[in-house]
């Protein structure tokens, strides 16, 4: 499909959600109305009480609390519209919806061989798109893995984690991975004719002809289109039984939608948003078409 008939589906799609963003617009300036309210009545309730906790210093008191109840008020309001915002946005796609259940298990993760090592306890995926399209199952999810715990835990991958059911049973176990990644495995290495492409990605497999036949021109070419439009430090694949995962390192979440200090109509915001799911479900039509 071309760029103008992608750009005529995200226009039609807005213009299917733009009143209904406007309305989840109010909805937002009347929560920041009552935070603010809220943010006063703590202010004088401080003040009264000013007298009785004297040992404190009652600023410092004010502002904690003053903290504490816009985060909670924030973190409540923009969970909520997300959930609107993004269930009627998704419509455009099909039977996708969004949620902030787990749909890719830690376990999961781990066994692909594609994502850093992290601690299972540092684990959070709070935003995830679930459905299924052209009948077959899939998901994204915003995932943070971290290494280390508690104060000297750091960040090791914070991006989409990518999973599609497909119309094929895997024999083997195909891997693709960029140079720099090292991968941990007694999987054979897939030499490959393509110079530019091998000189930034590694194959892995335990079945030469299959990891071959999934590794097309058109599948190489989509995975560094991904890449680009994403601006992703790292992207890798892994296929076996009945799925691939992909892994896609973006140092950022995603679905950050709705804020009580800006706008959820953005049109520029959610024709990104529309391209970015958009290729990803190219994947999936690209490994169903030829029934990998």
């Amino acid at each position: 499909m071309r760029i103008q008939e992608i750009e005529n589906e995200f226009e039609e799609a807005y213009k299917n959600c733009v009143s209904d963003f406007k309305s989840f617009e109010l909805l937002l300036k009347i929560a920041l109305v009552i935070a603010i309210i809220l943010e006063l009545a703590l202010c004088w309730c401080i003040y009264k009480l000013s007298g009785i906790i004297y040992h404190l210093k009652p600023y410092i008191v004010l502002l904690a609390l003053m903290f504490g109840v816009w985060s909670f008020c924030k973190r409540v309001v923009e969970f909520t519209i997300k959930e609107m915002v993004m269930d009627l946005f998704l419509k455009s796609f099909g039977d996708l919806k969004w949620t902030s259940d787990d749909v890719l298990s830690k376990d999961e993760i781990k066994s692909s061989l594609i994502f850093p090592s992290f601690n299972p306890v540092e684990f959070y995926s709070l935003d995830n798109i679930v459905g299924t399209f052209n009948k077959n199952e899939m998901s994204i999810s915003d995932v943070t893995l971290k290494k280390g715990f508690g104060l000297y835990s750091c960040t090791v991958f914070k991006g989409l984690a990518i999973k599609f059911s497909l119309s094929k049973n895997f024999e083997g176990r195909t891997i693709i991975v960029e140079k720099d990644f090292h991968l941990f495995s007694t999987l054979n290495a897939v030499k490959l004719e393509d110079i530019d492409w091998s000189s930034k990605f590694n194959v892995y497999s335990n079945n030469q002809v299959e990891a071959r036949y999934i590794l097309t021109p058109a599948l190489m070419e989509q995975i560094k289109a991904l890449k680009k439009l994403y601006r992703a430090k790292r992207i890798a694949f892994s296929f076996e039984n009945n799925s691939v995962i992909i892994a896609l390192d973006i140092g950022g979440r995603m679905f950050e939608t709705c804020s009580l200090l800006s706008k959820i109509e953005n049109k520029k915001q959610w024709e990104l948003m529309f391209f970015k799911i958009y290729y990803i479900l190219r994947l999936n039509n690209l490994f169903n078409d030829r029934c990998l």
